[in-house]
């Protein structure tokens, strides 16, 4: 095992926390490090009182070095061997507390795994969708595709013919327990690495899957809507037991059109990707017609859950303009989709800029554009619409240069994105925006030189989980002495952070117990599903109050920083 994995093994996982309370604290990480190549964060969930993470990790020809770590863990998982020139990328899955201690571990030892996405059942289990091809042109002769091993030690092969280096679907149903419940291979055979298959799961179970193909595939030998000419999105839902049930198709002359990613909330399935055509062609989500661009616009659609459509919108690409000659160029990335306080939130990476309409002239302006990079560099961005009609609200933008985001969560009306940027005195970063869309505080959330680059991130509650990738630079935490030591390739760090305490404070959330506690001017409001009692402290560790709570119940309390039930509240 690396040297640097050994020095993991005196540092413990909890931080020790900053006085301040009106930054965010690091609750816990965790450093995922291959032993012969990788690691690539690629989603990190939570589902009641667990957490989910999933991360690609490399592996190389050298049997004796074929192990990850995960924190103080050594050899949680085995990698493919292999004699591919650039390796082979298998999956973890780990099954964490909500204070970080691992309670299983599942992986696949055989199999190049593209990407990885996750969705959580109501029984506490988990769903992984993974975008996958055989380890290294099938050079066992085996025609294994997928080998995984689950919790308990169960490995269980997926085959499937070779006959050409292509991606193909694998959906994986995990018990709480970390045994493999079911598996469902679906052949599709694309060439392309541009593929990621998103997954979501609604309150009945039932799996969707949604992505972008370029070449026919089935499902349980329904076709799955035809591609045209360039990438064409598809979205699928399966039982719960991973049967077919329906596909949504898209219709129309776009050229390309992605989805890149996919959510639910309230029994809606939320989607959003990319998507271009030649300025007069047209989409069609139903009757919901979109005319995108020449450059990569943005769709965000909505669905029932038997994939109806219930409304579709559009934000316009434009172009950056190259100060030297004039050359218009555009580049959309969608990283993240996220439902909060009835807005969808789409996060990702921009060069250039978006409008409201499709008015771009021959030099590249638009009189309605919202938000411009700084530079030719990609930058973040978060675009807002309305959750129950589509309709457009604003833009924002990270404006310091190269930087991303990922997820983002409104509180008080005002927008917190997560990210990174590469901005002097920056790293990961976690940005208030306000109503209007200006910038209003940006917090360090974890800070290293080089090229720390932010993965996956997502918000529950109180509580933000990122992961972010690094090499030859230490990872501070914010509100932290502790310190993850430099590695010598890219490995992954996944942490959890208390984002309760910043600012106007993200702090209306459900507790384990189903009660709502939310800080407000003048006043703590709690809403309780049954009587309850609650106590409230102030900063010294004085009962100020008791109430017993069934239903909502406003508590007039003086400006201050307030202790309810365990839980911090701020009082403006």
């Amino acid at each position: 095992m690396k040297k640097n994995l050994l020095l993991c093994l005196g540092f413990a996982v909890l931080a020790v926390f900053g006085a301040n309370a009106a930054e965010p604290t690091m609750n816990w990480a965790k450093l995922i490090e291959s032993e012969s190549g990788q690691v690539t964060p690629e989603d990190m969930i939570e589902s009641g009182d667990k957490v989910y993470t999933a991360a690609r990790f490399q592996s190389k020809s050298n049997a004796d070095l074929l192990g990850v770590c995960f924190g103080d863990a050594l050899d949680v998982a085995t990698g493919a061997q292999n004699n591919a020139t650039s390796g082979n990328y298998n999956l973890l899955l780990a099954q964490t507390d909500r204070a970080g201690a691992p309670q299983w571990y599942a992986y696949t030892n055989y199999g190049d795994v593209y990407s990885a996405s996750l969705g959580a059942t109501s029984d506490g289990g988990i769903v992984a969708t993974l975008m996958v091809r055989h380890t290294n042109k099938n050079e066992d002769g085996s025609n294994r595709v997928l080998s995984v091993v689950d919790a308990k030690g169960t490995t269980t092969a997926m085959e499937l013919t070779y006959t050409a280096w292509t991606y193909h679907i694998a959906v994986l149903k995990f018990a709480s327990d970390g045994a493999l419940e079911w598996n469902k291979l679906i052949p599709v055979g694309d060439g392309t690495n541009d593929l990621k298959a998103w997954t979501a799961i609604d309150a009945s179970d039932n799996v969707y899957i949604g992505g972008c193909h370029v070449l026919p595939f089935s499902v349980d030998g329904v076709e799955i809507a035809s591609p045209k000419d360039e990438n064409s999105l598809y979205l699928v839902k399966l039982t719960s037991t991973g049967n077919f049930v329906k596909q949504f198709a898209i219709t129309g002359t776009t050229v390309t059109d992605y989805l890149d990613a996919l959510t639910i909330a309230d029994e809606t399935v939320y989607a959003t990707g990319r998507i271009k055509g030649d300025g007069t062609n047209s989409a069609y989500f139903g009757n919901f017609e979109i005319t995108p661009t020449t450059y990569d616009d943005v769709y965000v659609a909505a669905f029932t859950t038997d994939l109806e459509p219930k409304w579709a919108s559009v934000v316009y690409a434009t172009p950056w303009v190259a100060p030297s000659d004039g050359k218009k160029t555009h580049t959309t990335q969608i990283k993240g989709i996220d439902v909060s306080d009835g807005r969808v939130l789409v996060s990702g990476l921009v060069k250039g800029g978006f409008s409201t309409a499709n008015d771009t002239d021959a030099d590249g302006v638009s009189a309605s554009e919202l938000i411009h990079t700084s530079s030719a560099s990609l930058e973040g961005y978060v675009l807002e619409f309305s959750a129950t009609d589509g309709s457009f609200d604003k833009a924002l933008i990270h404006g310091t240069g190269i930087s991303g985001y990922f997820a983002a969560t409104v509180s008080d009306n005002d927008i917190y994105a997560c990210g990174y940027s590469y901005a002097s005195g920056e790293g990961g970063v976690l940005v208030k925006f306000d109503e209007n869309g200006n910038k209003q505080s940006s917090w360090n959330l974890v800070t290293s030189s080089g090229m720390l680059t932010g993965f996956s991130s997502s918000f529950s509650g109180k509580t933000l989980y990122a992961s972010y990738r690094n090499r030859n630079a230490d990872f501070n935490f914010i509100g932290s002495d502790f310190v993850i030591p430099a590695t010598d390739d890219w490995s992954g760090v996944v942490a959890s952070f208390n984002v309760a305490d910043i600012e106007s404070g993200i702090v209306a959330l459900p507790d384990v117990n189903g009660a709502t506690v939310c800080g407000m001017d003048g006043a703590i409001r709690i809403v309780s599903e049954k009587a309850e009692t609650f106590s409230v402290y102030d900063i010294a560790g004085r009962l100020v109050k008791s109430v017993v709570v069934e239903g909502e119940a406003a508590i007039a309390m003086p400006a201050g920083f307030y202790v309810v039930n365990g839980e911090k509240v701020i009082v403006r």
